[in-house]
């Protein structure tokens, strides 16, 4: 049976009111060149780390990284061009964004 063969990946889901009540996201510029900058803004007192990762439109981990500050650059100069998704997992949640690097 074909359907035996799916896999499936584990999702956090959470109401979209409840995590844009508690942070929210700002990447920029869009479209990126050499630098994107990641900017979480935390609406609510929050403690601990949240994880930042990049993916590319195939769906393939191109940056990551755990941190604590509030904003963080990433370089793009030798990123492929095309369309990107940054994600932002914090304690209450994934934020995700789409970006385009020329």
């Amino acid at each position: 049976n074909s359907v035996s063969n799916i896999k499936s990946k584990k999702s956090l889901t959470v109401k979209v009111g409840e995590l844009h009540e508690y942070a929210k996201l700002n990447v920029y510029p869009n479209p990126a060149n050499d630098v994107l900058n990641i900017e979480l803004i935390q609406l609510q007192p929050s403690t601990g780390d949240y994880q930042i990762t990049i993916e590319n439109a195939l769906g393939q981990l191109v940056y990551q990284t755990t941190t604590k500050a509030a904003k963080h650059s990433i370089q793009t100069a030798n990123f492929k061009t095309g369309v990107y998704f940054v994600k932002v997992q914090t304690t209450k949640g994934l934020m995700v964004e789409k970006v385009l690097i020329q």
